[in-house]
């Protein structure tokens, strides 16, 4: 969660902003070490997470 909220300020990103970016672009995807097809954060987790690291 903390490389979500680093590309989330990097890009001044909102929460549905980054979802969609997630699912759209192949070097999030690196980033993240994720796959096509393993399963992403939703916005709402995003959102969320960003208070938890608080």
């Amino acid at each position: 969660m903390v490389k979500i909220q680093v590309l989330r300020q990097l890009y001044n990103m909102a929460a549905d902003a980054l979802e969609y970016q997630l699912l759209d672009r192949r070097s999030f995807l690196q980033f993240f070490d994720l796959t096509e097809k393993q399963s992403h954060p939703n916005a709402k987790t995003i959102w969320l997470s960003r208070y938890l690291l608080a």
